[in-house]
């Protein structure tokens, strides 16, 4: 029998997600994401896209689900004005982050969400993950501390095409 797996963009008007991510952060020992942040005893639904519409700051989560069960989760934070954001990866039992959730999670930020560059912070001890971005065209931009920083930015595949002339003058 093969697994299904689906993807999920956690809404926090969707019950069972949230208690899907709440059950997958508490098993995995990760702060919870929804915690203090009960958005449907404070504002409407309806108030809720909006202030996603407006904000400039972008905080998502993207899960990939199996058997009812969250196996790894891409948390999403930036700033839309400047068109830049972070992701960060938790999986199940500290299980590698596989291919899939760094590929949705970078597809998103582009093409959902509008950003032209994702940054990712990795554990200098993370050899797998480092290697999977490399494969992956990240930019290994250097180690601070613990850390080493990767960027990969949005192509732009219209340069130098009518298209993009169009589009940068209107």
């Amino acid at each position: 029998m093969v697994k299904l797996n689906k993807v999920l963009v956690i809404n926090p008007y969707n019950s069972d997600q949230v208690e899907l991510l709440n059950e997958f952060e508490t098993s995995n020992n990760i702060v919870k994401s929804y915690k203090d942040s009960n958005y449907k005893t404070t504002m409407t639904k309806k108030e809720y896209i909006e202030l996603q519409r407006k904000s400039n700051e972008i905080n998502h989560e993207l899960a990939i689900e199996s058997e009812g069960k969250i196996k790894e989760v891409c948390y999403i934070s930036g700033v839309k004005d400047i068109k830049h954001c972070t992701l960060s990866f938790k999986t199940s039992n500290n299980s590698p982050v596989s291919k899939k959730i760094i590929n949705l999670g970078t597809d998103y930020a582009f093409n959902t969400i509008g950003m032209e560059t994702v940054f990712i912070n990795v554990d200098n001890n993370n050899q797998k993950l480092m290697k999977q971005l490399e494969d992956l065209n990240f930019i290994n931009l250097g180690e601070e501390e613990e850390t080493t920083t990767y960027l990969i930015e949005k192509e732009e595949k219209n340069i130098g095409s009518m298209q993009s002339e169009h589009n940068q003058k209107f």
